[in-house]
């Protein structure tokens, strides 16, 4: 299987994001999405705004994340290019592994 076979549009992608409606990150709250990667030292968490979380998956795509990270809640993923790791995101319940 490639990359190609987990792919999904971004209007779909977009539609099964769990998105904190009014999280502040520090300049006003805004809706954002929890996310993490797989750093060097374990996994990272941070919360993406949707505006520039929509704009990367437009500039790299957006996949149906493994099994193991769907049943952790984040049902997406969007491979960057190297040595960045894969950005995996939070998804609402109704995705199934």
């Amino acid at each position: 299987m490639t990359t190609e076979d987990y792919s999904i549009p971004l209007d779909e992608a977009l539609q099964l994001l769990d998105v904190i409606p009014d999280y502040d990150p520090g300049d006003g709250p805004k809706p954002c999405v929890h996310t993490f990667l797989n750093g060097a030292w374990g996994l990272v968490g941070a919360h993406w705004s949707v505006e520039n979380l929509t704009a990367l998956m437009q500039e790299h795509g957006v996949l149906l994340s493994g099994e193991m990270a769907t049943r952790r809640g984040h049902g997406l993923v969007v491979v960057r290019p190297e040595p960045q790791a894969p950005l995996f995101i939070a998804t609402k319940e109704s995705i199934a592994p």
